[in-house]
């Protein structure tokens, strides 16, 4: 990040979580990089209270595990404010070469190569995106827990307020999550409580069981097609079905809760084209 070729001034802000275990601290302060420090994680939070702690008037966000591919990562998200209906750009995301061949097809399906606006998808990721400031003073990120879709909750309420989310592909970052299928169970089950929460999914049941469908003759037809990645066949509908036990657990999780969504939307909204 330090090495982008753009023509503005920029800071980087470290929201640090002093329950982390790891050398983050260390690392970013050996750099002289901004860290403000908070407790326990908390997405919402965590993005609030970076940006409170920040002076951008354009503000970017990812996760600690993300980084740019080039250096002009930067500029290629904000070259699309020009528009002042544009709230946010989200960019591309890619994943490296270990990668399980499963993800990187699902990825590269959904994060494509093809530029796109919209004021009815809410899907804008926090992995990799750029916001307005002034949009964000209007309407801050949900600090409700268990919520860890805060960033497709925000994108719903600003195309509610008459603005648009652009998906710009040519500001990539790599992200992934090399889960094994416990990893996989438990980040699925934390997708799903939070997907019930946006009020995403009506009938969970009925549509886990399509994707999950779906999802695996995709997966057998590309790991057929790819004589490379055969020997992954036996293992690529075990690892579908942990994700959607998952996200069925992390979804009957919210019903138990009694707890209320945000929305009334479509799943059918989501990461269409």
């Amino acid at each position: 990040m330090l090495k982008q070729d753009f023509d503005r001034p920029f800071e980087i802000v470290i929201v640090y979580n002093t329950d982390s275990t790891d050398n983050t601290l260390e690392i970013v302060q050996s750099m002289g990089l901004k860290v403000v420090k908070k407790g326990h994680y908390n997405a919402g939070e965590n993005i609030n209270f970076g940006i409170k702690n920040s002076d951008g008037k354009y503000l970017v966000i990812t996760s600690a595990h993300c980084y740019p591919v080039d250096s002009h990562w930067l500029s290629n998200l904000y070259r699309n404010f020009s528009d002042p209906e544009v709230a946010g750009v989200y960019g591309k995301q890619v994943i490296p070469d270990s990668a399980k061949p499963m993800a990187r097809r699902q990825v590269s399906a959904v994060y494509n190569d093809s530029w796109r606006s919209s004021r009815d998808n809410p899907v804008i990721s926090n992995v990799n995106c750029m916001i307005r400031r002034d949009v964000w003073e209007k309407h801050q990120y949900d600090e409700s827990p268990g919520n860890v879709v805060e960033d497709i909750c925000w994108g719903m309420k600003v195309q509610e307020m008459g603005y648009k989310i652009v998906y710009e592909p040519k500001a990539a970052m790599v992200h992934y999550h090399n889960d094994g299928l416990r990893g996989y169970y438990r980040r699925s089950r934390s997708e799903g409580y939070g997907l019930m929460y946006a009020g995403l999914y009506a009938h969970p049941l009925r549509s886990i069981l399509a994707t999950l469908v779906k999802d695996t003759l995709a997966d057998a037809l590309y790991l057929l097609s790819h004589p490379r990645y055969i020997c992954w066949l036996p293992y690529a509908p075990l690892w579908r079905i942990s994700r959607s036990f998952g996200l069925y657990a992390g979804m009957r999780a919210f019903q138990r809760d009694g707890r209320k969504p945000l929305f009334k939307a479509s799943a059918k909204r989501l990461w269409k084209h």
